[in-house]
């Protein structure tokens, strides 16, 4: 369950990145309200996407070592885009500061750098764990393995049959020879009491 909802989410965190870029472009050529609109409501749920897929990794007491790398890679952008979601937020939510002061001269200079490269790495290291965590590439990977182990079971079962019918004949030849060996041994009892009977009526 864990595994699906953690490629769900990274199918989410990808679409909705890409979707951020593709406004940007388009916010260049077109100064439009919705859109804008668009660009900051697609940011805020790739923002808590990011939230979400770093808890769900956290939860998984059998995260993969990729999917902790990733976890670990996304909760870097999403402190890296904070500030920005905050500052997002504070215009539909009054009680948040409009404003946010960067304490590094490095953060405030590159600010817009650091926003979009970490919205790129976010971008393909989902996409990367989207098709790794895809079911069909995991069947695909055990129908590739089963046939050596199936082969293996296969010859043991051979084996385990063979050996167990040639049991079973022996058993049952004995069986058969000692059934054999009375009927036998009953055969002869009769015929010498007969011969007994005939001897006493030529004596008479």
């Amino acid at each position: 369950m864990l595994k699906t909802t953690e490629r769900n989410l990274s199918f989410i965190i990808a679409i909705t990145s890409i979707l951020v870029f593709a406004l940007t472009l388009a916010g260049v050529f077109m100064n439009n309200s919705l859109i804008g609109l668009l660009w900051n409501g697609l940011f805020l749920i790739s923002w808590l996407m990011m939230l979400v897929f770093g808890l769900v990794v956290l939860f998984d007491g059998k995260a993969l070592h990729f999917s902790i790398f990733v976890g670990f890679i996304t909760a870097l952008a999403f402190m890296c885009l904070s500030a920005h979601a905050i500052l997002i937020l504070a215009r539909f939510i009054p009680q948040l500061p409009a404003r946010i002061i960067l304490p590094n001269t490095y953060l405030l200079k590159y600010n817009q750098m650091i926003f979009y490269t970490a919205l790129i790495i976010v971008y393909f290291i989902h996409i990367i764990n989207y098709i790794k965590l895809n079911p069909q590439r995991k069947l695909e990977e055990q129908i590739e393995k089963a046939p050596k182990d199936s082969e293996e079971v296969i010859t043991e079962n051979k084996e385990d049959e063979t050996g167990e019918t040639l049991v079973e004949e022996r058993e049952l030849s004995e069986k058969d020879l000692s059934i054999l060996n009375s009927h036998l041994a009953q055969d002869n009892d009769l015929l010498l009491e007969n011969n007994k009977e005939d001897k006493q009526d030529l004596k008479n």
